[in-house]
């Protein structure tokens, strides 16, 4: 296959003079062809094809139909709809597994109408401290479960609202999220409950989401907790702390939050323009230009060498920049054949290493998770030159 794409980008090139005559031409195609240009020229199409010096050597790390990564405490996990798997970063062979016990829950509903599917519950798979857990919630209701992995099997903890007596809609579920211990339950009325991540116990008073109009979506983090919030009119846009007074936006995609400078840093994709951009928390404040990039869709925040770094999936490209001065941290990396859907981090060995998701293809069809050495960009399974 990576000998058919190189073959396709040689006749690009080779079609590239009357690819410019045809826009001079025609000034109505000039923009189009304009893109089609930067596109091969910055090595974005066709794309999907590994440096020559990998092929044969590197290979998918993983195959799954799951369209979220996580990854922390030394476990990688996907979310497959009837069950969630937690893998070993280094070898990826699965070392904790839950399936639920009535997964047809959890399967998308075949509408005759037409419309989006959506399963009667979802999950959010996450890692502590205490090692893997998921949160379970009903797609239309106010029931939460916390599920924990007591010996070799699961236990369940519902997560209440007591004290707090709302009429649907206003009781439904929005967002889940997990940070440092504790478990985050997002409402449609804006209220934001605390649980304790190991136990489900409250391990706090509720906070509430300022200048909520309609959806939501937690984005909890060690520094903080960010909320991603959707208008009547359908545009996301993003409140950089939860108790903050102003947005930035609009946004695509889960912003990350990070430290650097020893300021609270947040970093998210721009619908507007589909640039990356970088913010105080504090004060809202961009910092630096924006990062312009060919159809943004995943981003992470690692650390690398005591320094703040961000990964971000451009169409089929891995892309890395310091995260404070915005600079390139190597060339784009590429492999995957389809769009980046997600990116996590974790250290493996005590090195940073990356995980890429592309999204899933057509009914059955797997996703492919590849694996990049942070510093180096070296594709799993190769060893990277660390000299």
């Amino acid at each position: 296959m990576d000998a058919r794409v190189d073959a396709v980008r040689a006749e690009l090139l080779v079609a590239r003079p009357a690819l410019s005559e045809a826009a001079r031409r025609e000034p109505g195609v000039a923009r189009a062809v304009s893109d089609l240009l930067a596109g091969i020229e910055g090595g974005v199409l066709p794309g999907g094809a590994f440096e020559p010096r990998w092929r044969g050597i590197a290979r998918p790390f993983l195959r799954t139909r799951t369209a979220r990564l996580a990854a922390s405490g030394g476990l990688l996990a996907t979310d497959e709809q009837t069950r969630v798997l937690f893998y070993s970063p280094g070898k990826g062979t699965v070392v904790s597994a839950l399936t639920y016990p009535d997964p047809d829950q959890y399967v998308p509903v075949r509408l005759s109408s037409g419309e989006t599917p959506y399963p009667r519950r979802w999950s959010e798979p996450f890692i502590d401290g205490s090692g893997p857990g998921v949160l379970t919630a009903e797609t239309e209701g106010r029931r939460a479960w916390l599920w924990r992995q007591f010996g070799d099997g699961w236990r369940a903890a519902r997560l209440p609202r007591p004290g707090l007596q709302v009429l649907p809609p206003a009781r439904t579920i929005e967002s889940m999220a997990v940070r440092d211990g504790e478990c985050l339950v997002g409402y449609a009325d804006g209220a934001v409950l605390r649980y304790d991540s190991r136990t489900g116990a409250r391990s706090g008073p509720p906070l509430r989401v300022k200048t909520f109009h309609g959806g939501m979506q937690l984005n909890a983090f060690e520094h903080g907790i960010s909320v991603t919030l959707w208008g009547h009119q359908g545009e996301p846009n993003l409140l950089p702390d939860i108790a903050a007074d102003y947005r930035v936006g609009p946004v695509y995609e889960r912003p990350v939050v990070y430290l650097s400078a020893r300021r609270i840093r947040l970093a998210a994709i721009t619908s507007g323009d589909s640039a990356l951009r970088r913010f105080d928390v504090q004060t809202g404040e961009e910092i630096g230009p924006s990062i312009e990039l060919d159809r943004p869709m995943a981003l992470c925040a690692y650390e690398l060498d005591g320094r703040a770094c961000l990964a971000v999936g451009a169409y089929r490209q891995l892309h890395r920049f310091d995260a404070e001065t915005g600079e390139p941290l190597g060339p784009p990396l590429n492999g995957h054949r389809r769009q980046i859907r997600d990116i996590a981090a974790t250290l493996v060995d005590d090195r940073p290493v990356l995980f890429s998701l592309d999204l899933v293809g057509g009914v059955g069809e797997d996703g492919t998770v590849y694996r990049w050495d942070a510093a180096t960009g070296t594709p799993w399974p190769s060893v990277p030159d660390t000299e």
